[in-house]
């Protein structure tokens, strides 16, 4: 009798948690669907793009002239003497001028200022002190540098930047020649509010060239005897 009753027991104990179990379990279901419904998966890209940090940066692209040629005529010491360029010219003056070195890129960097005027004379001073260096040096140990300068609101992950403004940076260096800088049409008011002068010798006025709907402007690296950038004061 005693087995009976323990037997009838344990069943209905088993019953019970099976029960409860597949409560547990409904009532898990349910939720998941209510979620899936209040935030299908397209809501979850949308919330990271919310959270996405954003700010408005003067955008700074490098790179070196003909560097394929360079490391094919001697590989080593052109890899030696970009790092050296990268060392003595390239982070000094981007520290100096309060920019952030965002990534390398083979031969050039991407590279980002709070200032558009920071930008404009860090690149103008870079080029100067390359043109100095690359003094007497034979032309097929030269590095000369080619750049280009934008402004425009962008997307900051901890180790790249993204945004239009990015990518029209990276498509207009391809105008700038050896020595030149090309600057987006929207940047080249900001610069000459701390530059009076932002040409060449010999270069005249600016040179522009419209492509893609997006007119740039592209100046030599030079600066003019009445523009040079000194601590402390305008120029």
């Amino acid at each position: 009798m005693l087995e009976e009753v323990l037997s009838d027991l344990g069943r209905a104990f088993a019953a019970g948690l099976l029960t409860g179990g597949a409560f547990v379990a409904m009532r898990g279901a349910a939720l998941r669907a209510v979620n899936q419904y209040l935030h299908p998966p397209w809501w979850w890209g949308r919330r990271d793009s919310i959270n996405a940090e954003r700010r408005l940066a003067a955008i700074v692209t490098v790179d070196v002239v003909g560097y394929s040629r360079l490391m094919n005529a001697d590989e080593e010491g052109t890899h030696a003497r970009l790092q050296n360029y990268r060392r003595t010219v390239i982070a000094p003056k981007i520290h100096e001028h309060r920019g952030r070195i965002v990534k390398n890129t083979g031969d050039g960097a991407l590279i980002e200022f709070g200032s558009a005027v920071d930008a404009v004379r860090c690149a103008l001073e870079m080029q100067q002190t390359m043109m100095v260096r690359n003094a007497g040096v034979q032309q097929s140990h030269r590095m000369d540098l080619r750049m280009a300068i934008g402004l425009g609101d962008v997307i900051v992950e901890p180790d790249d930047i993204y945004g239009h403004a990015v990518n029209l940076v990276a498509r207009i260096e391809g105008l700038a020649g050896v020595g030149d800088i090309c600057v987006s049409a929207d940047l080249e008011a900001g610069p000459r509010n701390g530059c009076r002068e932002f040409r060449g010798p010999g270069r005249g006025d600016a040179q522009e060239h419209c492509r893609s709907g997006t007119c740039v402007r592209h100046f030599s690296g030079r600066l003019s005897k009445e523009c040079r950038p000194q601590v402390g004061t305008p120029c």
